[in-house]
């Protein structure tokens, strides 16, 4: 259970973190293409780990889980 929280809250912040680099990096200097693209596909990584993020929580406030 501890790799799927790590996992997922990897992707959440890192693509929180690369969303905003590429998308500052589009907007103030370096207006291309690929950079609004590479923010599209990092922000869009960080908004799917958020449904996964609360079913774990969930999970885990219903007792459910891998317990030893």
């Amino acid at each position: 259970m501890f790799m799927a929280w790590f996992f997922w809250l990897f992707v959440l912040c890192g693509g929180a973190y690369m969303g905003g680099a590429a998308l500052t990096m589009a907007l103030t200097g370096a207006p291309s293409v690929v950079n609004l693209l590479n923010a599209v596909v990092y922000l869009g990584c960080a908004v799917a780990a958020v449904p996964r993020i609360r079913r774990l929580w969930r999970r885990r406030a219903a007792g459910g889980g891998h317990r030893r």
